[in-house]
């Protein structure tokens, strides 16, 4: 007994030492201070986004000196692009001026918050692309983080006190959770990001950490009750496992993906019953007005302005919207609830134009196309465009930077990018892994080998490029 007890004893002092001798990885590279303000960063997106904040400012934009500070510090080409932007934008103001009269108060708020929010993206594209040494770390950090908070809110509620985290519900009895945005709808839009890297996490790999975070993600999400935000999630999950749904179909784990994403439409779709009688009846126009309402609007106005090319500038549209809104039932904002609609109002044709190919553009420099998360993500933030938000919106920058930083991570990770290119090697396929794409389960490289026992072009079967690179070949 005591023999078994000594055995036990040395086995953990060993198990303790090797942990302690391997610390772990941390989440961001850098001193502690700068972790530490790339973490708050983070959390100023997902989890207090604009508590306390007046509607249309986030704590993103009061994290901007810090981002420029940063993307000075790490000469990633990050002033060049913020330059360039800048010289854009004073060009389009310059011409504009000739043209409009411009409340040139609101012009300028207006024109500093968007600065604030393309600096801010531009941090966090460069963070996420660079800088990131774990991201299913942040992930999880992030999920686990909202689900203390909602649990939190969810004690208030049942005190009685949840009236700050909780707003009702316009259909069904079940009260939707905010937290710290404006909307549940923010919520649910911040939180995609991650609940999209979970579910496609989910799906690819095993792991507890992965079914927990799917789990928390689906349930947060649920709790929102976005039906818009939910329904474009999953119809840009669907897009982002479409080249490789053969292979995630034959896993169990997707079934079970399938039938937690179906759950989550019938809790979010509670009062789906009331709400299609009453829109029957003509009473609710919430869909209209984010979808149609605001396009016409946009375009009356442009007509009327004879703006088309232009636009009536950066934080002008509100001083003309209400007269055009009282055509259009249920139209009571003094916005355009729609991003597509409101920068097509704000800077016309030729803005909306260089918008929409900036973002392709960088997809495919950025070779976000290849990996499922970043693809999936980015499908959900262009396409959300023409269903909600605003020309400024800092948190649909920070979902584009998120998309293209992955892929520009997995793209520079990539040790076998470019291997065509090296004499003696020929890559004969990719080595699959989580959000790789249509890639097959096993690796076949043909390289150069240096030991003598493997001839040069022999064909290597591995599982991992870890593992095909320690086979003492060059």
């Amino acid at each position: 007994m005591f023999r078994r007890l000594r055995l036990l004893g040395k086995r953990v002092n060993e198990y303790a030492s090797s942990a302690l001798a391997k610390p772990p990885r941390p989440t961001f590279s850098g001193t502690r201070v700068e972790r530490a303000l790339h973490a708050l960063a983070f959390a100023a997106f997902a989890v207090f986004s604009s508590l306390f904040l007046p509607f249309g400012l986030f704590y993103a934009h009061l994290f901007a000196p810090v981002a420029l500070f940063f993307i000075a510090k790490w000469r990633y080409q990050g002033i060049e692009w913020l330059f360039g932007v800048a010289l854009l934008f004073a060009c389009y103001s310059l011409a504009l001026s000739f043209n409009t009269v411009l409340q040139l108060g609101d012009f300028l708020v207006s024109s500093l918050i968007f600065f604030a929010g393309v600096i801010y993206a531009t941090y966090i594209f460069y963070l996420v692309a660079y800088k990131i040494l774990n991201f299913r770390r942040l992930l999880s950090w992030v999920l686990y983080v909202n689900l203390l908070l909602a649990t939190l809110a969810l004690t208030a509620l049942v005190s009685g006190y949840g009236d700050c985290c909780w707003v009702p519900a316009d259909y069904g009895n079940v009260p939707r959770l905010k937290l710290g945005f404006l909307e549940p709808s923010h919520l649910a839009y911040n939180l995609v990001p991650f609940v999209m890297y979970a579910a496609v996490d989910f799906i690819y790999t095993d792991g507890k950490r992965s079914s927990w975070c799917f789990v928390i993600g689906m349930t947060l999400l649920g709790l929102t009750q976005s039906l818009s935000v939910i329904g474009l999630f999953i119809a840009s999950l669907s897009l982002a496992v479409l080249p490789v749904w053969r292979s995630a179909l034959s896993k169990s784990r997707a079934l079970v993906a399938i039938v937690c994403l179906a759950g989550l439409i019938l809790f979010s779709l509670s009062g789906l019953s009331e709400r299609i009688q009453v829109s029957l009846q003509g009473g609710d126009h919430s869909g209209k007005v984010r979808v149609v309402y605001s396009m016409f609007v946009a375009t009356d106005l442009l007509d009327d302005q004879d703006a088309w090319l232009l636009g009536v500038g950066v934080g002008q549209p509100k001083f003309f919207i209400e007269a055009y809104a009282l055509s259009y039932p249920g139209y009571v904002s003094n916005r355009l609830p729609n991003s597509i609609a409101s920068t097509l109002a704000a800077v016309g044709v030729v803005g909306l134009t260089v918008k929409l190919l900036a973002f392709l553009i960088l997809f495919v420099r950025t070779h976000s196309f290849r990996y499922s998360f970043s693809r999936g993500l980015f499908a959900f933030a262009f396409f959300y465009q023409f269903a909600g938000g605003y020309f400024n919106n800092v948190n649909e920058l920070t979902s584009f930077a998120i998309a293209l930083g992955y892929g520009m991570m997995r793209w520079t990770a990539d040790p076998q990018r470019g291997l065509d290119h090296k004499p003696g090697h020929r890559a004969i396929c990719t080595v699959a892994g989580p959000h790789s794409g249509p890639y097959r389960s096993r690796c076949y490289r043909r390289v150069r080998c240096a030991d003598r026992s493997r001839p040069a072009g022999t064909m290597i079967k591995a599982r991992s490029v870890a593992e095909a690179t320690t086979h003492n070949c060059q």
